[in-house]
Parts: C-alpha cells; sequence; structure tokens
C-alpha cells in the first residue's frame, strides 16, 4: 500500500490515498493525546482522565490502524518474493 502512487493506476487509488491520509491524521491525534498526558507509558502518574467514549474511540481507532499496517506489510512482503 502506497499513498504516493505506487498503485495509482488501480480502480480507487485517488480514494485509498484520501482514507490513508485520514490514518495517518487519526494516528497522529491519538499520538497527540498521549503526549498530553492521557497515556500511562513511562509510569506516569496523576494524569488527566479521558471520557469514557473518547478512550474507547481512541482504542479502536489504533487497534484498526495497527491491523491495517500489519496486513499490508504482509501483503508488500509477500508480493515481493
Amino acid at each position: 500500500m502506497d499513498d504516493q502512487g505506487t498503485r495509482g493506476d488501480e480502480p480507487g487509488a485517488k480514494q485509498r490515498r484520501g482514507v490513508l491520509k485520514g490514518l495517518n491524521s487519526i494516528v497522529n491525534g491519538i499520538a497527540e493525546i498521549r503526549n498530553e498526558g492521557f497515556g500511562v507509558g513511562h509510569g506516569v502518574y496523576g494524569r488527566p482522565e479521558l471520557d469514557i467514549a473518547t478512550a474507547r474511540l481512541m482504542v479502536t481507532a489504533v487497534s484498526a490502524a495497527a491491523t491495517f499496517y500489519i496486513e499490508a506489510h504482509a501483503v508488500t512482503k509477500d508480493s515481493s518474493n
């Protein structure tokens, strides 16, 4: 999967690029929220808490993004053999 056009001539390539750009925005947004002190990494205590709906959105979004990247990498790796 390449949002820079490696598969840019395929049907849906333009839309795929748009989705990947949106995914990039989601990943960046989650990182920014974590950097604001909402994450529990590195032994942070006394942090602010997200509301349950936002916390679930973050978990669901990052799980979907990670699954996508793992599967896309596997397809790329398989096609390079």
